[in-house]
């Protein structure tokens, strides 16, 4: 997939700190697609909750709920990284910087 088709952007600042956003309509429509998916597992596993007693301590569901929520995070953070083209934060930086460096010493 060329940069140019790719439907998210990543903007990195070092090996673990990165922001991924949509860049079209079929970033958003992905994403969306995603994050229904997501708030429907959380409303069922909350109707699931809700009919459970209500002393009831944490359990094997919840674990499974939690290990699910891990796993489905995850997932679509690799998902959405591998789609996305990657823009090197600190370098756009640094090549402002230099730019208006350039501009202070032409005045």
């Amino acid at each position: 997939m060329r940069d140019g088709d790719k439907p998210f952007l990543m903007f990195r600042r070092n090996w673990f700190i990165h922001n991924i956003t949509p860049r079209n309509a079929s970033g958003w429509m992905q994403m969306g697609v995603w994050m229904a998916l997501f708030a429907a597992m959380t409303v069922g596993f909350a109707a699931f909750d809700s009919a459970r007693p209500a002393d009831s301590t944490f359990g094997a569901p919840d674990a499974v709920f939690l290990v699910g929520l891990l796993v489905w995070t995850v997932g679509g953070i690799w998902w959405m990284k591998s789609r996305a083209e990657v823009i090197d934060a600190n370098e756009v930086i640094r090549q402002k910087r230099e730019a208006e460096r350039k501009s202070r010493r032409g005045r």
